[in-house]
């Protein structure tokens, strides 16, 4: 009997278990709106890429806020660096605008649902124009792709590939898809714990596709690698390249 009620248990608990992993709206109805997580949210009204420019970013079209990061192994000129600011900042308010549309016309649509006024007519106009946004914001991102490729040279299009990890697949390192790993003499130039970045002025490191001195900012593997230096310590460090972008794994202070 006792083997008997604990069979019905445990059939009942992973029906119940099963029943959960069946409900993926769970806990959605809480959003303050429903089709949009707070992330989502975010993102729009900071003007973000979330994808959008993938289409031109994969295709040899740079985006301009990653040329920017790259401005000195690009070796961009005063002039293509100003373009680059310029364009950026136009694109970065364009995008916001539209963002805060985006938003509030899925706030507009949800209304129609939640104040029980979702007739036919309606609901195609609130559809549309959510589509019809979701299209300009990605628009506002292509858009500022294509023109950033027309301010950059070939060379500088093929260096931009190879330094965010699109060039075609190699090999894959020993410990990894970690490129460049050896001790470099540089000085920093800011220390950002909240970004969990560090600037560091350095040699050349051709591992990873710098050929000349430059000043880059670095993630780090480890925050805690922040404590190790400040603005203007000289330092020995060892970088990477993971999954494309440019990480500080060692960092030393030069006594």
């Amino acid at each position: 009997m006792k083997v008997q009620l604990a069979v019905i248990a445990l059939a009942f608990a992973s029906a119940v278990q099963a029943q959960h992993q069946h409900q993926p709206y769970a806990g959605e109805q809480l959003r303050d709106v429903k089709a949009l997580s707070a992330q989502e949210i975010e993102q729009y009204l900071s003007g973000a890429g979330m994808g959008y420019a993938r289409a031109a970013e994969l295709n040899h079209y740079p985006g301009p806020a990653h040329v920017l990061e790259l401005a000195e192994p690009l070796s961009l000129t005063s002039v293509q660096r100003e373009a680059t600011r310029l364009l950026m900042q136009r694109h970065r308010a364009q995008a916001k605008a539209i963002g805060a549309k985006r938003v509030a016309s899925e706030q507009a649509l949800e209304a129609l649902f939640r104040e029980g006024k979702a007739d036919q007519a309606q609901l195609a106009a609130a559809v549309h124009a959510a589509a019809s946004l979701e299209g300009d914001y990605r628009l506002s991102h292509l858009e500022t792709h294509r023109q950033m490729r027309a301010l950059l040279t070939d060379e500088q299009v093929a260096r931009y590939d190879r330094l965010r990890g699109y060039a075609v697949a190699q090999a894959t390192p020993p410990h990894g898809d970690q490129e460049g790993a050896s001790l470099v003499d540089g000085v920093v130039r800011k220390v950002d714990k909240e970004a969990k970045k560090i600037t560091i002025r350095h040699g050349p490191m051709p591992a990873l596709d710098m050929p000349s001195a430059m000043t880059m900012v670095y993630q780090v593997k480890d925050a805690a690698l922040l404590d190790r230096a400040k603005a203007g310590d000289k330092v020995k460090f060892e970088a990477e390249k993971i999954g494309g972008a440019f990480v500080v794994t060692k960092i030393e202070p030069v006594k």
